[in-house]
C-alpha cells in the first residue's frame, strides 16, 4: 500500500508544490489532490512541468474528487460543472491520477427514494464522464450516527454505497476506517469485497468513546485510538488491496503543530500501524 497524505490531516490550503514537497519531507509516497487546481497549473505551466512536481518529490497523484458540485440545487450550476468537467478530468489523468471520489451525506431533507434518484440522476453522467477517461469510481459512505440527524437517513453503511455505486456506473468504495468502525463493520465485511472496488482508503482512529457518540469532526491518527487498525489493514491485504492509504484525521491537537511537525507526526503513526501487519 501507498502512504498517502490527505490535506484534512497537514498542509490544508498550501499551493501544490508546497503541498507535495511537505508530504515527501514526512516520508509519504503519495498525495491527494485538487484535480480544479491541478487544470489550472497545467493551463499556466505545462503537464511536464506538473509532472514534475511529482516526480521531483517521488511522489504520486492519489486520488481526486468530482471537480464540481454535484449536490447543488441550482440545476445550472450543475450543468455549467458537468460541462467543465471533461477537462478537468483530463488533467487528472495527464499527470496519473485515475481514482475519484466523493462522499454521501447520511442524512437527508426528502425520503430516501426521492435522494436515491438524485444522486443517480445526479451522479451517472459525471461518472460517464471519468469512464470515458479510463477513472475509477467509488463512494465513500459516512456512518457516525450522529450524523444521522435529519428528518431520514440515507446511505450510511458498506452495502448501501456498494448499491449505490453499482447504479451510477462506479466501481465500489472509499473504506474509511473511522466510518468501518462507526457502521458497526468487522473485517469478514472486508474480505468480502475484490480489491477493485475498494478505489481508495482512508485510515484514521477514533477516541474512547462508544460507537454510537462517536463525532464525524474528532478523529485520531493512527494507533491512538479503539479501532482495530491491524485488523482492517489485515483484511485489505488479504484481498490484495495495494493502492493508496491516506491518512485523513480531524484533529484540534494536530492543528497546534505546524504544517511540517503535523504531517511528520502523521507518517510515523501510519507506518507504526503499518509495521505491525509489515505492510511498509
Amino acid at each position: 500500500m501507498i502512504p498517502t497524505l490527505n490535506a484534512a490531516t497537514a498542509g490544508a490550503g498550501l499551493p501544490l508544490p508546497e503541498f507535495a514537497a511537505l508530504a515527501a519531507k514526512a516520508g509519504f509516497k503519495g498525495i491527494e489532490i485538487n484535480a480544479g487546481e491541478i487544470a489550472d497549473l497545467i493551463r499556466r505551466t505545462s503537464v511536464d512541468a506538473v509532472r514534475e512536481i511529482f516526480a521531483s518529490n517521488d511522489l504520486i497523484p492519489a486520488a481526486f474528487g468530482i471537480p464540481f458540485n454535484f449536490r447543488s440545487e441550482n440545476e445550472q450550476e450543475y450543468k455549467d460543472g458537468l460541462k467543465a468537467a471533461p477537462e478537468i478530468i483530463s488533467a487528472a489523468v495527464a499527470i496519473g491520477c485515475r481514482r475519484c471520489v466523493t462522499w454521501i451525506m447520511p442524512r437527508s431533507e426528502i425520503p430516501f427514494e426521492d435522494n436515491w434518484r438524485f444522486h443517480i440522476e445526479r451522479l451517472k453522467p459525471a461518472v460517464a464522464l471519468l469512464k470515458e477517461q479510463g477513472v475509477s469510481f467509488g463512494l465513500e459512505f459516512v456512518s457516525p450516527k450522529t450524523m444521522r440527524t435529519g428528518p431520514y437517513d440515507f446511505i450510511w453503511n458498506l452495502d448501501q454505497a456498494l448499491d449505490l455505486a453499482e447504479a451510477v456506473g462506479g466501481d465500489g468504495v472509499l473504506l474509511d476506517s473511522f466510518h468501518w468502525f462507526c457502521a458497526g463493520l468487522g473485517t469478514e465485511d472486508i474480505e468480502k469485497l475484490r480489491p477493485e472496488q475498494i478505489v481508495h482508503v482512508h485510515i484514521n482512529d477514533a477516541p474512547n468513546l462508544p460507537r454510537d457518540e462517536q463525532m464525524d469532526q474528532i478523529r485520531l491518527l493512527p494507533g491512538e485510538g479503539i479501532i482495530d487498525l491491524e485488523g482492517f489493514l489485515k483484511a485489505l491485504k488479504k484481498i490484495g488491496y495495494s493502492g493508496p492509504i491516506a491518512v485523513e484525521t480531524f484533529s484540534e491537537e494536530l492543528k497546534s503543530h505546524s504544517p511540517e511537525a503535523a504531517a511528520a507526526k502523521a507518517y510515523s503513526a501510519l507506518s507504526s500501524v503499518m509495521r505491525k501487519v509489515s505492510m511498509e
